[in-house]
């Protein structure tokens, strides 16, 4: 049996990305202002779902939406190292990617 995780993968970012003020937590606000734009390092698998591009971190269960990403649908399926600044906690701007073997 096979399961579509890349649908799975874009009902869990857009619940996750609620906004703080429905949540209700400073503390949660300040930890995601301070995480923008932290560059980060990943490798995982690319995943798409319609027009949504993720990355699927390898050895986690985290997925990343991938900003600006329509020329990274050639990866699709492949495994990358990805760098690139996050947006918030799930969201990365890619700056470099890398295919692995």
């Amino acid at each position: 049996m096979r399961r579509d995780y890349a649908g799975l993968a874009s009902i869990l970012l857009r619940l996750a990305m609620v906004p703080a003020a429905m949540v209700g937590s400073s503390d949660t606000k300040r930890q995601d202002e301070a995480s923008r734009n932290t560059i980060r390092t990943i490798t995982g698998r690319i995943l798409r779902n319609d027009d949504l591009v993720f990355l699927a971190e390898e050895g986690s269960i985290r997925t990343y939406m991938l900003v600006d990403a329509s020329h990274l649908r050639i990866y699709e399926g492949k495994k990358v190292k990805i760098s690139g600044a996050l947006e918030s906690p799930h969201v990365i701007v890619v700056r470099t990617i890398d295919e692995v073997d």
